[in-house]
C-alpha cells in the first residue's frame, strides 16, 4: 500500500499526459532501430571475446552434428524449420553413438525446446476444450 501510494501520482500524471505520436515512416532507413540493426548485422572481429565465443559456439554445433541427429537436422533445414520442430516434438534422443545420443538429449532438453513442447501441449488442450462444446 505504501509503495502504491508513492507511485500513484506519477502513474496518474503519465496517463493524463496525451501520448506523443511517433513517425516511424523512415525507421527502416534512419534512426535508433536502423543503427541497432546495422550493428547487429555487422560481423564481430574474430579475435574479440564475443567473436571467439560465437565462432566456438558455431564450431561446437557443427561438430555435435556429426553425432547428433537433432543438430544435424537443425543445420540441414534450419533450427526454426518444421523438420526441426517435428524432431523436437518427438523428444527422442537419436545419434550415431552413445555420445551422439547424449549430445542430442542435451539439445532436446534446452529450455527453449522444452517451452516449445509445453506450448504444443497447451494448444492441444485448448483446441480439445474448444471442440468439446
Amino acid at each position: 500500500s505504501q509503495a502504491l501510494d508513492l507511485i500513484k501520482p506519477f502513474l496518474e500524471r503519465q496517463f493524463a499526459t496525451p501520448a506523443k505520436s511517433v513517425d516511424l515512416a523512415t525507421a527502416d532507413r534512419a534512426g535508433y532501430t536502423r543503427d541497432e540493426a546495422d550493428r547487429l548485422a555487422s560481423p564481430l572481429p574474430l579475435l574479440s571475446p564475443k567473436g571467439l565465443y560465437w565462432a566456438m559456439s558455431r564450431a561446437s554445433i557443427r561438430m555435435g552434428a556429426w553425432l547428433s541427429s537433432g543438430l544435424q537436422t537443425g543445420i540441414a533445414t534450419g533450427f526454426d524449420s518444421g523438420s526441426t520442430l517435428d524432431y523436437v516434438y518427438e523428444n527422442e534422443a537419436r545419434g550415431s553413438s552413445p555420445l551422439g545420443r547424449m549430445i542430442d538429449r542435451t539439445f532436446l532438453d534446452a529450455i527453449g525446446w522444452r517451452g516449445i513442447r509445453q506450448r504444443k501441449l497447451n494448444l492441444e488442450e485448448l483446441i480439445g476444450s474448444a471442440t468439446e462444446t
